[in-house]
């Protein structure tokens, strides 16, 4: 079997300094400081291992939005 499939995902940081991976774009709170979307935790543990491989994502602070990133996986 041959094929790619890619998935949109997004990375967002929250007033405490905290970056979460979500699946769907996520939402400010304002009031707890928080963003709020879909996240899943095995994509976020995929994220993890290609940030220990050397993924650099640009620093993000509370003000900024989500910077959309795109997941892909093929079967050669």
């Amino acid at each position: 079997m041959q094929g790619q499939m890619k998935k949109k995902i997004y990375i967002a940081t929250s007033k405490t300094g905290q970056m979460r991976v979500f699946t769907t774009m996520p939402e400010r709170e304002e009031k707890f400081g928080i963003w709020l979307g879909e996240s899943v935790g095995c994509i976020s543990m995929v994220f993890m291992l290609f940030e220990a491989d050397g993924l650099q994502i640009p620093k993000q602070k509370w003000s900024d939005d989500p910077i959309e990133l795109e997941l892909s996986i093929s079967v050669p």
